[in-house]
């Protein structure tokens, strides 16, 4: 069970205030990318933020619409590309689920129908089937972790220190190179936007 932790003194501490404002100075950007890479699978959808709680509490950050259909977004942005793409496995979900060691955003069901793997550094991510991407993690994480566990062709997992309000505790995250995702991506059917 993830507890309230002391976090060690050189690590880099997320705070919900830093990460909000830098997802929300992000937003045009990944908005505009989200928008060019599906305009050719949703012509004359707009893109807005989700405001329903309790849509946001099941994954969804923005809604393509046209008026009449609706596609439910999830987001992950990162602010650098490190070449691979980090996924949350154990995940502080108390503000959610009411749990601490609750799983991550990668393995939870949830209503996003797409997810947006965005790099601010570069403008660069990935535009991927929510169900492929799940399916391809289910699929693969027995491997990967075991990988990840002995630092093995790329795979990694590191731990992410958060705060919120003088709450502390830690996120469990798998880093899987992006050769190795973007074949196992493919291999489900997935096409890479």
């Amino acid at each position: 069970m993830v507890k309230n932790v002391k976090i060690p003194k050189n690590e880099k501490v997320n705070t919900f205030g830093r990460s909000a404002a830098i997802e929300k100075n992000a937003s045009d950007k990944v908005n505009k990318y989200t928008l060019e890479k599906l305009s050719s699978l949703y012509p004359g959808y707009t893109i807005s933020t989700c405001n329903d709680s309790i849509k946001q509490k099941l994954g969804v950050d923005k809604i393509l619409s046209n008026g009449e259909k609706s596609v439910y977004i999830e987001e992950k942005i990162r602010y650098r590309n490190y070449g691979d793409i980090l996924i949350e496995l154990i995940g502080d979900n108390r503000y959610y689920l009411k749990r601490r060691d609750a799983l991550g955003w990668s393995l939870r069901d949830n209503m996003t129908d797409i997810l947006v793997y965005y790099y601010q550094d570069t403008n660069t991510g990935y535009i991927l089937s929510w169900k492929k991407f799940q399916r391809m993690v289910f699929r693969n994480l027995p491997i990967w972790f075991d990988y990840a566990k002995k630092n093995k062709n790329g795979f990694a997992l590191k731990k992410t220190y958060n705060d919120y309000k003088g709450n502390q505790w830690y996120s469990l995250n798998l880093a899987i190179p992006l050769h190795v995702f973007e074949n196992h991506y493919i291999l489900e059917g997935g096409q890479i936007l």
